[in-house]
């Protein structure tokens, strides 16, 4: 098969259109169990539409098979830019990303969060969200916008939290029930100073939550999403995790942005 050609605004014509956006950007990644088609399908469309030149890449390996492992380390090895942490246990989600940002401390401006099972579509995307950072200089997080309903057990968890500042819960612009609204957890895009702000991700978090959780994280600190999903697919593969993980929180089905 031949390889498919690659495509992509380099860092220097980036640079030209844009400063706030402070490229290089750090972009973290968690792999999981035996699904190397989803690491192949996220790395080949990364390198294929995006300069190496304007990212570091952080990969995490959650229990991944063989054929996993030699994917992220073929990469790292033809592209120079990959810091990784294979684990043979899962970790999950949340304690893997904490790896990920905390034990090499992230230095770049920004920081873009993938799920394994999300990924870039075309060139497009790294020029679109650079100009949405450029344009909305009022916010620090961008992703597609969804809103859950905030019940008597989520008020407690925001409560309790070490990032509440006392900022009221926002009301549903038609039924007027307190809300959270979030960027969706397998794409996002953060200035990194504001996810150190609140040590994120909140360290009682395992696997579920931390989407709608860093939503209302953010807003206590000032922060709220500006929606982006330009040139970005997210989470298009079936539910793959074990049904005994414990949950912080019950399940809450989000809705699309009001």
């Amino acid at each position: 098969m031949t390889p498919a050609t690659k495509s992509y605004y380099t860092l220097e014509s980036l640079q030209n259109l844009t400063s706030r956006a402070a490229l290089p950007w750090t972009i973290s990644v968690v792999f999981y169990g035996n699904h190397p088609s989803l690491c192949r399908r996220f790395l080949e469309a990364l390198y294929r539409c995006t300069d190496p030149k304007t990212f570091q890449l952080r990969a995490g390996m959650n229990a991944v098979c063989q054929e996993t492992r030699e994917l992220v380390r073929a990469a790292s090895e033809k592209n120079g830019n990959i810091l990784f942490i294979d684990s043979e246990k899962n970790l999950y989600k949340n304690p893997m990303m904490r790896r990920l940002f905390y034990e090499t401390p992230l230095e770049t401006e920004w920081t873009i969060w993938f799920d394994d099972d999300s990924y870039v579509t075309g060139p497009q995307w790294m020029l679109d969200l650079a100009l949405a950072m450029e344009r909305e200089s009022s916010t620090d997080l961008f992703g597609h916008l969804m809103h859950v309903e905030v019940d008597a057990q989520l008020e407690s968890f925001i409560t309790t939290s070490k990032w509440y500042r006392g900022v009221a819960r926002r009301q549903h612009e038609e039924h007027g029930r307190p809300i959270i609204r979030f960027p969706v957890g397998g794409f996002w895009a953060a200035r990194t100073m504001r996810l150190q702000e609140i040590n994120w991700p909140d360290p009682r978090l395992t696997l579920y939550h931390e989407d709608f959780i860093m939503g209302e994280a953010m807003r206590q600190n000032g922060i709220e999403p500006f929606p982006f999903d330009s040139g970005v697919r997210i989470s298009d593969a079936p539910h793959r995790a074990p049904s005994d993980i414990p949950r912080e929180l019950p399940f809450k089905a989000p809705h699309q942005d009001v």
